[in-house]
């Protein structure tokens, strides 16, 4: 009853959802309705360092990410965004697989004869043609929003590689926009939000003004405020919405607000740190509506691209351009010289589309450039010094020394011999990758892999005959535009990424503590069942989930009533029975309410489906049989295992209990000792299941001389603990959740909202309870109307 009430509810839930009512009205091509397909749903929040995260969490300025840290059990991992570390760097990885796709947010491409920024459409069209010819696109079939690249998406929108609404969008005509720009701009919530960012945001160019701010600029912040913060997060919000109401197979977002802020006041300023309160509500509508999808089992990541780094504006300081102390240092040295800068402000606008907006967001890589001498692209903490004559080696040499000692430039690299470069910084010149210390400073967090990447981002072929760093160790990094936060270099921040995934996400195995773009792209194909290349072996997160293993004599037992893998939402579903047991790495699992060949759960042998995906051994016992179909518990295990007994207990049928009852004895070798453990399932009705309890405690169960020591009897009992049932059991065992002194006992039943415990695991004397956990995540609240029981025991 409380199942039908829950699945009823969801059901109106969907039909009341106006994500799906504009699937319909637009009349959307859809997946039909079978969740046990996969689909997978990454949230990139652009800019956003591990450190900042979890600063904020701290600070209770994202709510719900730390639900899904806390509650949901999700793992928090440190992701290495690679070098550079820019937003189509890292797609480039993630999307297609290729390590260093640019060597800068702006730079010389040699192919094309001049200088390009992916805030260009053609630009980042016409690489990702390139990059689409090296790797398949992990987003094909899906939608991508607001990235620089499609991977390859079916669906695309606001993406620089093609600008504005996708063709899905387009297709509808100008009826669907008006109304999705209704929908998402003039509702209630949507005047609201840019209101209050209008406010902010006066407030915020008053403020730069006073302290010496461009007031044309100040004031083209706050339009782009608008449009980036508020319309483009909610078009991409509710459109990602559409498409989980669709069910697509991928979709991936960007929420760029966060790091619009950061470059303009700093990653730590008050304004980014309060665009993170309306991302994570973005989050959490994303992360809701994929959970309660009809049409495929979401899986939803967010991860961020790169971190921020606190930077001085090297013109602020030194009180010209790097490009003019460049130039000005050049006809010192009699080098022919030019100059180029970039800046990014607000230019993110332009991934709207449309006529107006990319001529109001006009940015200098729009400019031409100087080709008959030395000209620099400069962007980010990185920038690229062109010779475009063959310069002489010791006009580079004297150009990069003169560039650090007079112009105070952190760092400039050179290239080497192949797989080498140079370094001048003011310690002197080195090697990389041998002396990458001297470079990075000796506590850098990716300090090996930086020194390869750094290597390969001067060897990269658009990169210029001199790359100037802005990244110094110990002090303030120097960006080379007017900001307050820059990345694309190689700070321990800016590298600093992070991602945070289910707990059961099969990521590539290997020996480092922390993930690249490539390991996401890996563990998303082989989610989606594109791939068989990864092992699923999770690395060690940085929040390492508490398991058992690696002491001598400590196991784990799970008992978990999985109600004929019958979730809440009224459907069957074996995978998520499956994920709620691997989730908890038990050794020894009892599980109760199996079908076995029933037209219910089509026909399906459960237990060994379960098992089967898991890895494990089974043994089932059907309590219940009618013809072909049986219905009964089974015990499953990682290790050797022995029936010792199965069979029915006692109990007439009647109308207050028409379900027969069983119970399953077997002796399991762990830890080089034999373990007895007994799973049963009692009736509902008190006096039928003392009965039955009064039989396992006999002589031919529990009571048993081999069980006096080392045993376990659990299951579901249908008793709290103060009935005769669990008072009898108490008698010869002990509860396990009552002698567990670390917490309180907690409720097993009904999964939603637990009012009852009556699922239980006894022990004897000689086994010591280390641990007891009930997990209550949103799946096991959906896959069962039990929550599963998972104990950890000590011979």
């Amino acid at each position: 009853m409380i199942g039908w009430i829950e699945s009823s509810l969801r059901r109106l839930a969907r039909f009341l959802s106006p994500a799906e009512w504009f699937t319909r009205l637009w009349r959307f091509p859809s997946a039909a309705a079978e969740e046990e397909r996969p689909g997978l749903v990454m949230i990139q929040i652009d800019g956003l360092s591990l450190r900042h995260l979890e600063r904020a969490v701290k600070d209770g300025r994202l709510p719900f990410m730390r639900q899904l840290l806390r509650r949901e059990r999700h793992a928090l991992f440190s992701l290495y965004s690679g070098l550079p570390a820019t937003t189509p760097a890292v797609q480039g990885e993630l999307f297609y697989g290729v390590r260093g796709a640019v060597p800068a947010f702006q730079y010389f491409d040699r192919d094309l004869g001049r200088m390009v920024c992916m805030f260009e459409p053609d630009a980042a069209a016409g690489l990702e043609k390139k990059l689409a010819a090296q790797g398949r696109g992990l987003l094909e079939g899906g939608s991508a929003y607001s990235d620089i690249f499609t991977g390859g998406a079916a669906e695309a929108h606001f993406c620089m590689a093609s600008a504005g609404w996708g063709r899905q969008i387009r297709a509808r005509g100008l009826f669907a926009t008006l109304l999705l720009l209704i929908r998402v701009g003039f509702s209630p919530r949507g005047l609201a939000l840019l209101v209050m960012e209008g406010v902010l945001g006066f407030a915020s160019a008053i403020s730069g003004v006073i302290h010496g701010q461009n007031i044309w600029k100040e004031l083209q912040f706050v339009l782009s405020r608008l449009v980036i913060c508020v319309l483009l997060r909610e078009f991409v919000t509710y459109g990602a919405l559409i498409d989980i109401a669709r069910g697509l197979p991928v979709i991936h977002l960007n929420l760029v607000g966060y790091d619009e802020h950061a470059h303009r006041r700093g990653p730590s300023s008050a304004f980014a740190q309060w665009s993170l309160r309306a991302i994570d509500r973005a989050v959490r509508d994303i992360w809701k509506a994929a959970h309660r999808s009809a049409r495929r089992s979401y899986d939803v990541w967010i991860y961020s691209d790169h971190g921020q780094e606190e930077t001085v504006p090297y013109e602020a300081a030194e009180g010209e351009s790097v490009s003019s102390m460049a130039s000005r240092i050049a006809a010192g040295l009699k080098i022919p010289h030019g100059r180029h800068a970039a800046d990014p402000t607000a230019a993110r606008a332009r991934s709207l589309g449309g006529r107006w907006l990319p001529r109001l967001f006009r940015h200098a890589c729009d400019a031409s450039t100087d080709a008959n001498g030395l000209s620099i692209a400069t962007m980010g903490p990185v920038g690229h010094v062109y010779f475009w004559t063959r310069p002489a080696a010791n006009d580079r040499v004297a150009l990069a020394e003169e560039l650090v000692s007079a112009g105070h430039v952190p760092c400039v690299m050179s290239v080497g011999r192949p797989g080498s470069a140079h370094a001048w910084t003011a310690k002197g010149a080195v090697d990389l990758p041998e002396r990458a210390d001297l470079v990075l400073g000796p506590d850098h967090p990716f300090l090996s892999e930086l020194s390869r990447d750094l290597v390969a981002l001067a060897h990269h072929p658009n990169a210029g005959d001199l790359v100037v760093l802005g990244w110094q160790p110990g002090k303030k990094a120097v960006g080379w535009e007017m900001t307050s936060g820059t990345h694309g270099g190689p700070g321990s921040r800016e590298t600093q990424a992070f991602a945070l995934l289910p707990p059961d996400t099969a990521l590539p195995s290997g020996s480092r503590a922390f993930l690249r773009p490539w390991d996401l792209r890996q563990a998303a194909l082989h989610l989606l069942g594109k791939s068989t290349e990864v092992t699923p072996v999770p690395l060690v997160p940085i929040r390492p989930p508490d398991l058992p293993a690696g002491r001598q004599g400590v196991f784990r037992v799970m008992t978990y009533n999985v109600h004929s893998c019958r979730g809440m939402d009224g459907r069957v579903s074996i995978e998520r029975i499956t994920r709620v047991i691997a989730r908890c790495h038990p050794d020894i699992v009892a599980l109760q309410e199996l079908d076995m060949d029933r037209r219910r759960s089509g026909h399906v042998d459960q237990a060994a489906a379960i098992a089967a995906r898991l890895g494990m051994n089974k043994l089932f016992f059907p309590a219940e049989r009618r013809a072909h179909e049986q219905y009964g518990d089974a015990i499953l295990g990682r290790h050797p295992m022995r029936l010792v007994r199965q069979g029915s207990l006692p109990g007439t049928l009647d109308f207050r209990d028409p379900e027969s009852r069983g119970a399953l004895w077997v002796s399991v070798r762990l830890h080089g000792r034999d373990l007895n453990l007994l799973n049963t399932h009692l009736s509902v009705w008190a006096p039928k299941a003392l009965v039955q309890a009064r039989a396992l405690m006999s002589a031919e169960w529990a009571g048993n001389p081999e069980c006096r020591a080392s045993t376990i009897l659990c299951g579901d009992m249908n008793a709290r603990p103060e009935s005769p049932v669990c008072r009898m059991f108490g008698s010869a065992f002990h509860d396990a959740q009552l002698r567990h002194a670390g917490r309180p006992p907690k409720k097993t039943w009904f999964g939603r909202f637990p009012v009852g415990r009556i699922d239980h695991v006894f022990v004897t004397d000689d086994l010591r309870v280390t641990a007891v956990d009930v997990p209550d995540t949103e799946l096991e609240k959906l896959a069962s109307d039990h929550l599963p029981l998972v104990v950890d025991l000590e011979f």
